[in-house]
C-alpha cells in the first residue's frame, strides 16, 4: 500500500479593508480557491461595504472549469458587542 502526502499551502490575506492595499488585489485573489469576507457586526459602514468587496472577489478571482464562482464565507465579527454599535 502506498500512502501519499500532501502539504496543503493555505494563504490568509487581510487587506482590513485598507485603501493602500487595493493595488496588489488582483494578485491575492489569483489562484484563490475561496474567500471568506469579515465584517464588523458593531459597524452599518462594515456591511454597507460589503457589495464593493463582492464585486472585486467576482472581478478578480477566476472561475473554476465549470464557470462557477469561487466559494465564499461571510463572517460577522465581534458579536459579543453587538450592544456597542457606533454607526
Amino acid at each position: 500500500m502506498h500512502l501519499f502526502l500532501i502539504s496543503p499551502c493555505n494563504q490568509v490575506w487581510d487587506t482590513g479593508g485598507q485603501q493602500r492595499y487595493r493595488p496588489v488585489l488582483s494578485t491575492c485573489y489569483r489562484n484563490a480557491h475561496g474567500v471568506i469576507l469579515v465584517f464588523d457586526l458593531t459597524s452599518e459602514k462594515s456591511f454597507a461595504n460589503l457589495p464593493q468587496w463582492v464585486k472585486e472577489v467576482e472581478e478578480f478571482t477566476p472561475a473554476s472549469g465549470a464557470g462557477a464562482a469561487v466559494p465564499r464565507i461571510l463572517v460577522g465579527n465581534k458579536c459579543d458587542l453587538v450592544s456597542h454599535r457606533t454607526d
